[in-house]
């Protein structure tokens, strides 16, 4: 069972650097690890690691730079995706390997349990996300696993074999920061495997704020790229409204009773997404216009 890594990563010099060390100091059972960053980033320094490969892209997005990381894997049974800011506690790879030789050929990706989430929290610091790591341990995790709708894309094992196969590919018509690219790849997969979600593959979600996109921007992913993936793939109006959530009302909410600036602009890109639906303007790639 041969599996690597992928980052994708973009100006986060100090996450990616912290995660690099972390991998190599826990002792990973991986064959590489690839990292695919902007061709004018300067996110790493020179690296003298023969089982680190550094791509870079022509374009900053992570679909455009997974996709290159996707094209560079010839023998991988499966690459393990990996955010910049997400560390894998250090029996991942060896709990994944073990639950994938038991069922490799159903299996069409595979997502952790991401036991403290940064993202939900305002973040936490690396050595904040090592300690969560280490209490893990007194946990008893089992390895039960059942399905879900789509793989997480902070954690997300990848079946390299379906890739090649179908030529599957991240929809790069969801520029930059790509919001909720790993649910559109996992409904392009799905048709050919499971999805399945695996207990004892544990990890922390930093949630690194350094390198994201404008407020504007992200609000008006969180409403265009919903309606985008809905349309490509045929989705149901239920599910729809579970892509878009509650983060609107959020938005809307703090923006204008809590004063909150970034709120606010994340509302403004909110508002002018829905006008372009109403327009029937269902383009992504429209946050390229846009600042603030």
């Amino acid at each position: 069972m041969i599996i690597s890594i992928g980052i994708a990563s973009a100006g986060r010099q100090g996450p990616l650097l912290n995660l690099l060390n972390y991998l190599s100091s826990v002792n990973l059972d991986y064959r590489k690890i690839i990292i695919c960053t902007p061709l004018h980033s300067s996110d790493l320094p020179h690296l003298n690691d023969k089982n680190v490969l550094i791509l870079k892209s022509p374009f900053s997005g992570l679909c455009y730079q997974r996709n290159i990381i996707l094209s560079a894997l010839k023998e991988e049974d499966f690459v393990l995706f990996l955010d910049d800011d997400f560390l894998p506690r250090k029996d991942y790879i060896k709990n994944l390997t073990c639950f994938l030789k038991k069922r490799k050929e159903d299996v069409a990706l595979v997502t952790g349990n991401v036991v403290a989430d940064g993202v939900t929290k305002g973040g936490f610091s690396f050595e904040a996300g090592v300690g969560f790591l280490n209490n893990s341990f007194l946990n008893q995790y089992d390895s039960c696993f059942f399905q879900v709708f789509n793989a997480y894309g902070c954690n997300m094992a990848v079946n390299m074999k379906m890739v090649r196969e179908h030529n599957l590919k991240f929809d790069e018509s969801l520029p930059l920061y790509g919001w909720l690219e790993d649910i559109e790849f996992s409904l392009q997969i799905k048709s050919y495997g499971k999805i399945l979600k695996v207990s004892n593959l544990i990890g922390v979600h930093l949630g690194a704020k350094e390198g994201r996109q404008s407020a504007c921007r992200l609000g008006y992913s969180q409403v265009i790229n919903p309606f985008y993936i809905a349309a490509k793939h045929n989705l149901s109006a239920r599910i729809l409204l579970k892509l878009l959530g509650f983060r609107i009302f959020k938005n809307i909410f703090y923006g204008i009773f809590f004063n909150n600036e970034i709120r606010r602009k994340r509302a403004k890109g909110n508002l002018l997404a829905f006008f372009h639906v109403i327009q029937g303007k269902i383009f992504p790639q429209r946050i390229l216009d846009l600042k603030g």
